[in-house]
């Protein structure tokens, strides 16, 4: 990843030094996206150059990912009201908020403490469910052989980050690219802390998940990848009913890593979204 990619901005949160960009047109309401775990706000460029022809775009590093600082702390609890904050620290008036996968998660969470600062939401193949435990126990390991992995080249590290089977090649190559650094001793290592992020891995109950979309107040498009294993057509519809003012749509030949495999279709998903209004 460019240390300093275009559109970079930092802001002071709750004692950790966040990065974002801003990119595209300025006035308007503002789109803020939010990556998933392991993710990144580059990660999301395809989608981003499309939606910023007519809007301006957020695009926000959590912590422990991209070029934001490291923390002690995962819960997505944490990563909820590090959102309140920035969101506070940045002055964006209601904004439409997309979140992916943890970033969804995180999203739900800060808009049913928060209403007041969320103008609509889009929420992107995420559910209020307990990982299966065989799910959790791979998670956990493949996390700790990251942390702990460097890499001579992009292609060793592209072993481990290969993506699923319906990733572009391409978009994985470029969001692997993005997320390693150079040490000092000439290997590649990754950005994100992998080894921290063990701990977040089981901290939303699905109970409290429920509670949040059940208090949000806000107008909600709620996606989900066509072949999503983690958001079932069922559950994503349990999800709209309880959320209230919810549009549903599917992205086409997608699982659940949008980012890497269609990630103008979320574009496209969002623009029509807004322009339906």
């Amino acid at each position: 990843m460019d240390e300093f990619p275009d559109g970079s901005r930092w802001a002071e949160v709750r004692g950790l030094r966040l990065h974002y960009r801003v990119v595209g047109r300025p006035g308007g309401t503002p789109l803020v996206m939010l990556h998933g775990l392991l993710g990144h706000a580059r990660e999301w460029d395809p989608a981003v150059a499309e939606l910023a022809v007519t809007h301006q775009v957020w695009v926000l590093d959590q912590r422990g990912h991209g070029l934001s600082d490291w923390a002690g702390d995962y819960a997505r609890s944490t990563m909820a009201e590090d959102l309140i904050a920035w969101l506070e620290a940045v002055g964006l008036d209601r904004p439409v908020v997309i979140g992916h996968s943890m970033g969804a998660t995180v999203v739900l969470l800060a808009a049913a403490r928060r209403p007041d600062l969320f103008g609509r939401l889009v929420i992107a193949d995420t559910a209020p469910k307990t990982a299966d435990g065989q799910l959790q126990a791979w998670l956990r390991e493949y996390l700790q052989e990251l942390g702990a992995a460097s890499h001579g080249t992009v292609a060793e590290a592209l072993a481990l980050r290969s993506g699923g089977p319906r990733a572009r090649p391409d978009l994985v190559r470029r969001s692997v690219e993005q997320s390693l650094v150079r040490g000092d001793d000439g290997r590649y290592r990754w950005r994100f802390d992998a080894r921290g992020l063990v701990g977040s891995l089981d901290s939303v109950d699905p109970a409290v998940l429920w509670d949040a979309i059940d208090a949000i107040s806000c107008p909600v498009l709620l996606l989900r990848g066509e072949h999503s294993l983690e958001l079932s057509p069922e559950l994503s519809g349990e999800m709209a009913r309880r959320l209230g003012d919810a549009r549903l749509g599917t992205i086409a030949g997608a699982g659940h890593d949008l980012a890497l495999e269609n990630p103008e279709g979320v574009a496209r998903a969002v623009l029509d979204y807004l322009a339906g209004d």
